[in-house]
């Protein structure tokens, strides 16, 4: 898509209710590469992949998919003259004046072609999406045989004067609930007014919470000004290109999470040596740069350089050569865009996961990688129908590893591409995703993989990876266990009782308070 829009500077005032733009606002930023559309149902999961900063260095191979242009932004209006030095105090502050107002005037015409806007009251923002919000799911509840449901809109995380009614209707809707699925072991029945209200909590906190379009912008701006500094890092003796990775882009990044970036080299072979010796050069040119602090390079098994940027304020990590991660966001991307409660539940289980003290790998507990798999994988085997494609399956071209991954495809059909029959509720997935993990997958002899959307075995694999850790989930990509963090059995007690809490707060009705707040 090639069509020119109206440019936004980074850093404006522009703002938009929880970061959703409308049609109007599509961005086309200068020194940023294709970010060129944003639907107005699902702003942060545009169809076009936003991973990339590439402003030269290329070494001439084509690239339909992503585009490389830069343009730079000149005042249309003349500079000013100066006043001559014969002119009187007088004389001279009032051209001084007519200076001061003509650099005024021409400001207002910059920011007029860039299509920089008034400020939206936040409050007002918030209210009117989270009506809209209720709205839609309370349509899609009284669309299905409602009964004695609640409406959501009642049901805010502030009205506590219906509480007595409430849990009556929970506690009645509970009794016929468990006379009627007598053969299930599901934790709460989809059709309790429980499940709507914490269908609305958890659509209201992901709302409130989930990154900004402003925030996506500085990252942009931050990925733009890294790939200068890695460019000269590198001598120009290889081509480079700046990706970002990671949650910034697959769905579950909140206003508040890291910078994840990948300096990539298609045309070099380089090793651990080479990637360390060049991670310190950008060390030492971040350090004299004066914008960036608190640089670290990780000596890992991939090397990883920390450092905050002093801009933005981000803490961000960058590897080098990292093909895995820049696939793996390509494919949650895609994954996200199938179905708007895929999303949402990976977030709701990411930050569920972190109050609870399980969602730090070098803790010995699960990555956020890991969470996000799994969440994908319930969705596969662990619902009738299923909601989630096995992508890889049916997609195989498009994920395909001899792709090379600055060609990976635009994901502009994804969206409106598959459809399923599943109408159970965010707040109801939320729960079966923990009655799933507690009784139905055994963590000491299963693998879940997205891959073949099914479960695997550990029988048939060898490496110790597999054999010798607590959890075992495959990358899609490599093949490797993702889990491999988890090698402690006292990590791996302390994940199996959060998932056994989990299941048990839901069978008590707690809000979604209950599980994102620590616990143990």
């Amino acid at each position: 898509m090639n069509a020119r829009y109206n440019r936004i500077p980074v850093g404006s005032n522009m703002r938009h209710p929880i970061g959703m733009p409308n049609s109007s606002q599509l961005l086309n930023l200068d020194h940023f590469t294709s970010l060129q559309r944003y639907s107005d149902t699902n702003a942060l999961f545009s169809p076009d992949l936003v991973i990339r900063s590439n402003i030269g260095g290329q070494s001439g191979a084509r690239n339909d998919t992503w585009g490389n242009s830069r343009q730079n932004l000149r005042y249309d209006e003349a500079r000013p003259t100066r006043p001559p030095n014969q002119l009187n105090g007088i004389q001279k502050r009032s051209a001084q004046r007519g200076n001061v107002a003509n650099q005024k005037k021409q400001l207002r015409s910059l920011k007029d072609r860039l299509g920089q806007q008034r400020p939206i009251n936040y409050v007002e923002v918030d209210r009117d999406r989270t009506e809209l919000l209720a709205d839609s799911i309370s349509r899609r509840l009284n669309s299905e045989q409602s009964g004695s449901r609640l409406d959501p809109v009642e049901l805010s995380d502030s009205e506590t004067q219906d509480s007595t009614k409430y849990h009556k209707q929970i506690s009645s809707s509970s009794k016929s609930s468990s006379a009627s699925n007598t053969t299930s072991n599901t934790s709460v029945s989809s059709k309790s007014p429980y499940i709507d209200k914490l269908s609305h909590q958890i659509t209201r906190f992901f709302f409130r919470n989930i990154q900004t379009l402003e925030v996506l912008q500085q990252k942009r701006y931050l990925c733009n000004r890294l790939f200068e500094v890695a460019r000269a890092a590198a001598e120009t003796q290889y081509s480079c290109n700046m990706f970002l990775v990671g949650s910034t882009l697959n769905g579950c990044a909140s206003k508040t999470s890291d910078a994840d970036l990948c300096l990539y080299l298609p045309n070099a072979n380089i090793d651990k040596r080479k990637t360390l010796n060049l991670l310190e050069k950008l060390r030492n040119r971040l350090r004299r740069s004066g914008q960036f602090g608190g640089i670290q390079l990780i000596r890992a098994t991939v090397p990883i350089l920390k450092f905050n940027d002093h801009v933005t304020g981000f803490e961000c990590d960058l590897n080098i050569n990292n093909s895995v991660g820049i696939r793996n966001t390509h494919l949650l991307k895609a994954y996200s865009l199938v179905d708007e409660r895929l999303a949402q539940l990976m977030f709701a289980v990411k930050y569920w996961a972190r109050f609870n003290g399980i969602n730090d790998a070098s803790a010995g507990t699960f990555n956020s990688y890991s969470l996000a798999l799994m969440t994908i994988f319930f969705l596969q085997v662990g619902v009738s129908p299923p909601i989630a494609p096995v992508l890889q399956q049916v997609e195989k071209e498009m994920f395909s590893l001899d792709r090379e991954v600055e060609q990976l495809p635009r994901l502009d059909k994804m969206e409106s591409k598959y459809r399923n029959d599943n109408s159970q509720t965010i707040g109801d997935l939320f729960c079966q995703f923990f009655e799933f993990f507690n009784s139905r997958f055994n963590f000491d002899t299963d693998i879940a993989s997205i891959r073949l959307g099914r479960i695997l075995k550990r029988s048939s694999k060898s490496e110790p990876q597999w054999t010798e850790k607590y959890i075992c989930i495959e990358e899609p990509f490599d093949q490797s266990n993702t889990a491999r963090a988890v090698y402690s059995h006292e990590k791996f007690t302390r994940i199996k009782q959060a998932f056994e809490g989990a299941e048990r707060r839901a069978d008590h009705g707690r809000d979604f308070d209950c599980f994102v707040a620590m616990h143990g």
